[in-house]
């Protein structure tokens, strides 16, 4: 029992830093353009192409283990083995140095007498020296890196010099841990606050969405490189499918309605259309209720950003839209009738049973489509009664 248990936690390292690189990859897709190009084990641990022809390669190297461990120390197979294989990508690809960043990732701290912290933080030219110094002085005294150390010093000590000065270290200081990594994703992520408290579901699910797409790259034996756009893309889809669940409106009854604004709305030219076609006085109380609950909102959502002038724009045309047709069919069915009935079959069949969209999003009370309604006629841009034009005229 105590065999199983051992090997179940020896696997909680390695998924640890599984999760972290993945973790890392979308940490630099959440800012990325649309033209940089994200890699997930193509070449580094993660590897991110600008669209100025620069590169980034990085290496994530995590540890869970509870004592202050350095993965990264001097003496460390694993930093040796880096240093190698920036160098091989460098040579291989042809690639020039000036052009590329190269970055040892770790949670966990780095003291500053090491190695990796000196040429991090390394500025002058006699900074450097003193680097390449020490990696001189590294391979006497450590048998077991000596084959790795010499692979870097195999290069002229100015070329060294050039490599040192692209290397960045972001240790425990900068990375803590993942959820410091996860808040900084979603504050990159950009999520409107309307959906602020859908951080954490839109969080995890673009986390998905990157596994997901190595994955299916990998399957496929093809390397796992996700571009900006295809990020970009994805993340405005899981934004949008938040911001459709979300209620535009509020209810009627969270709206108030002043008596004074009732009073001063009896003259107006909404009130004076719904007259010509009905002689009841709650339902022209409704409709004076409905234009300032309507009114209310339509000011509401536009002060927080939530419908834009292109949108407002788009409401009045779509209203207006849906009206002509039912006007024209109620006065041809209805020609044997008088003009308030028509009138009354115009506006029963044009503001009831139906909820208006806004900017693409389903409203859900019906006082907000009958006030907006109520809105255009005031500016005589709808109307009731088949010759509501001429009346007004006069």
């Amino acid at each position: 029992m105590k065999e199983k248990m051992s090997s179940k936690h020896s696997a909680s390292g390695p998924m640890a830093g599984y999760s972290f690189q993945f973790y890392r990859a979308l940490s630099w897709l959440s800012d990325a353009t649309s033209e940089e190009l994200i890699g997930i084990e193509t070449g580094d641990d993660i590897s991110v192409v600008e669209k100025e022809g620069s590169f980034i390669f990085e290496q994530d190297k995590h540890s869970i283990a509870v004592q202050n461990v350095n993965p990264i120390g001097d003496t460390s197979k694993s930093f040796w083995n880096t240093l190698g294989i920036w160098l091989d990508l460098v040579k291989s690809k042809k690639l020039p140095v000036k052009n590329c960043r190269f970055l040892m990732v770790t949670n966990k701290h780095v003291p500053n007498d090491c190695l990796i912290k000196q040429i991090s933080s390394a500025e002058s030219d006699k900074d450097y020296s003193l680097c390449v110094a020490k990696i001189h002085s590294v391979s006497n005294f450590s048998q077991k890196i000596q084959p790795l150390v010499k692979k870097v010093l195999q290069n002229d000590d100015s070329f060294i010099v050039s490599f040192l000065r692209q290397i960045e270290l972001v240790d425990q200081e900068c990375n803590r841990d993942n959820s410091a990594l996860k808040a900084q994703i979603i504050e990159n992520l950009r999520i409107p606050s309307g959906i602020s408290n859908k951080s954490e579901e839109i969080f995890h699910e673009m986390l998905g969405w990157v596994q997901q797409a190595a994955m299916r790259a990998w399957y496929q034996n093809k390397p796992a490189i996700i571009q900006g756009q295809a990020f970009i893309n994805a993340l405005d889809a899981a934004r949008h499918s938040r911001i459709r669940e979300k209620k535009l409106e509020r209810s009627a009854h969270l709206i108030e309605v002043p008596k004074d604004k009732v009073l001063q709305h009896r003259g107006s030219v909404f009130v004076k259309q719904m007259i010509l076609i009905t002689n009841d006085e709650n339902e022209i109380n409704d409709a004076v209720n409905d234009f300032i609950r309507a009114s209310s909102e339509l000011l509401r959502l536009s002060d927080e950003g939530e419908l834009t002038p292109s949108d407002l724009k788009t409401l009045k045309y779509d209203l207006v839209d849906r009206w002509k047709p039912i006007r024209r069919r109620n006065i041809r069915i209805h020609k044997d009738k008088n003009g308030k009935d028509i009138g009354y079959h115009i506006f029963d069949e044009t503001t009831n049973n139906y909820l208006v969209s806004i900017g693409g999003l389903p409203t859900e009370h019906p006082y907000f489509t009958r006030g907006t309604y109520h809105r255009l006629s005031e500016n005589l841009e709808v109307g009731w009664h088949p010759r509501f034009e001429e009346f007004f005229e006069k």
